[in-house]
């Protein structure tokens, strides 16, 4: 979670692990959690979602994690240039959505 100066949330990010019986386009396997990183609108541009993905990355490789997966739609320009600028790669297509994966090795 990402507070601003006042103390009020404007970021947070987290992965966790799916199974497929749930469905989640961006499912790759059983030991690839979905990350997902979400940023209020007032603070998206100012690096907060670059700091948050970073930090998630650095835990999922020290816990062992050996990749996250997750999903963007094609038309979010913003967030597609993010995560490509830190090494995410396109696994596969679901509809309207990009599924990226970020190997961590």
């Amino acid at each position: 979670m990402a507070h601003d100066e006042h103390g009020t949330p404007v970021g947070a990010a987290w992965a966790r692990l799916f199974d497929r019986s749930i469905g989640s386009p961006a499912f790759i396997d059983d030991h690839t959690p979905e990350l997902t990183v979400a940023t209020t609108a007032h603070v998206r541009g100012r690096g907060l979602g670059t700091a948050l993905l970073r930090q998630l990355q650095d835990a999922a490789r020290r816990a062992g994690l050996q990749a996250l997966a997750l999903g963007v739609h094609r038309d979010n320009q913003p967030a597609q240039r993010l995560y490509r600028n830190e090494g995410w790669t396109t696994h596969t297509t679901a509809g309207e959505y990009d599924i990226l994966v970020r190997y961590l090795h």
